[in-house]
């Protein structure tokens, strides 16, 4: 496993924890950090805060080729309610793991997992990775700083750094936002009302395609500083998401629609996945349908 050593921060999470399953699958010697035991992961997890210093030692002792920070808060809503909340949870944890692998003497290259809330609202669809950076939300600021970061440690400090902008990502350990809220409106209310006008449109992906896209983007990417999205490159609206549901679901339920825009809520994003497979050379193809139906069948289990 010599050279193909990989750290996780945030290992225990719905996403670091599918990263981790992933990379071992492809053959990494994958190591977790967590804030709290982790004992039903399939690879090793140490529990630990990523203070600077513990970082650095870390980074010494393992001496991985990539560290991936899968770590910070995931709500839109809830950095709007709580913006320095989000901050302290997002951006400070992001510095210090960069300023850990500058301490260390080494220089593995540091994935972060950022957002398309970093492009707002696109004047362009799909949108490329060379689209303006314009967020509407705290949380989506606050991902456009940690790639500033990001580009700070790699240009002044030699750090390389991998930017995974990732749009919708959905999987059954995922108990919450749209998908759940749906298929739990379905299961238990007379009729399914939902928030906006129905024609909001998403860019889905599953939580194991992510990490697919991810393991592949690092055994490929060499240059210094490296921006991919991470989606499917469809978007699909909030109506025909519902429907969806319901079909899978064989109910005939009525679905409405209340007309209220949330604030920090783009109308449409799609990925541009070209810079992506001209990285991997490979051509990106989701079956969102399928990926869905089992994620139904899961919680229906």
């Amino acid at each position: 496993m010599i050279g193909r050593g990989v750290l996780i921060i945030g290992a225990s999470g719905f996403i670091g924890s599918a990263i981790g399953r992933k990379l071992r699958e492809e053959g990494f010697a994958v190591t977790g950090v967590a804030r709290g035991r982790c004992d039903d992961a399939q690879f090793p997890v140490r529990a630990m805060e990523c203070t600077i210093e513990a970082v650095a030692k870390l980074v010494s002792e393992l001496r991985p080729i990539a560290v991936i920070h899968a770590a910070g808060p995931a709500s839109v809503q809830a950095s709007l309610s709580e913006p320095d909340a989000d901050f302290n949870d997002s951006v400070v944890p992001f510095q210090r793991l960069l300023e850990g692998v500058r301490r260390s003497g080494l220089l593995p290259r540091v994935a972060y997992l950022s957002s398309a809330a970093v492009y707002g609202d696109a004047e362009v669809l799909p949108i490329p990775t060379t689209a303006p950076v314009r967020p509407v939300s705290p949380y989506g600021h606050h991902k456009a700083i940690c790639e500033t970061l990001a580009a700070e440690y790699a240009t002044c400090f030699g750090v390389p750094s991998l930017i995974l902008r990732i749009f919708s990502v959905f999987g059954a350990e995922q108990r919450r936002l749209l998908i759940w809220d749906l298929f739990q409106k379905f299961r238990a209310d007379a009729q399914v009302v939902v928030d906006g006008t129905g024609e909001e449109a998403r860019d889905y992906i599953h939580v194991d395609d992510l990490a697919e896209q991810l393991a592949s983007a690092m055994v490929t990417s060499s240059a210094p500083r490296v921006i991919l999205n991470v989606g499917s490159g469809r978007s699909v609206t909030v109506q025909e998401l519902a429907r969806l549901i319901g079909r899978l679901l064989g109910s005939s339920k009525n679905i409405s629609f209340t007309g209220r825009q949330r604030v920090g809520d783009p109308r449409e994003w799609r990925a541009d996945m070209s810079s992506y497979e001209a990285l991997s050379g490979k051509r990106v193809s989701v079956d969102f349908e399928r990926r869905l139906e089992e994620v139904l069948q899961q919680w229906h289990a």
